[in-house]
């Protein structure tokens, strides 16, 4: 299997398994979202995916969860993190503080 087949699997499978399913795609496929990613979330869609293929499936914003951020309320945000330590301090202050 060469390194494009492999970057197309996997981006179809991260968009399939993490866009496309069932609980992220309840509302109208009108609606918007905000894809919120850590470092390493970011460097597999980026190895995999191109910005149309993800704005395709109704991602208008891409951010860095490490970075300071303005509240977006109006648009439902799908998280692609890792569990652990830092990004959970992360995100537990973005809520504790916009809440």
């Amino acid at each position: 299997m060469t390194t494009s087949n492999l970057q197309k699997l996997v981006g179809a499978k991260l968009i399939n398994d993490m866009l496309r399913c069932e609980s992220v795609r309840q509302k109208e496929k009108n609606d918007w979202k905000v894809l919120v990613m850590d470092r390493l979330a970011t460097r597999l869609i980026s190895a995999s995916c191109k910005m149309h293929d993800i704005m395709s499936e109704g991602i208008t914003i891409v951010e860095d969860i490490m970075k300071r951020r303005e509240p977006l309320g109006m648009l439902e945000a799908v998280y692609f993190i890792q569990p652990n330590d830092k990004v959970l301090d992360f995100l537990f202050f973005f809520f504790s503080t916009f809440n």
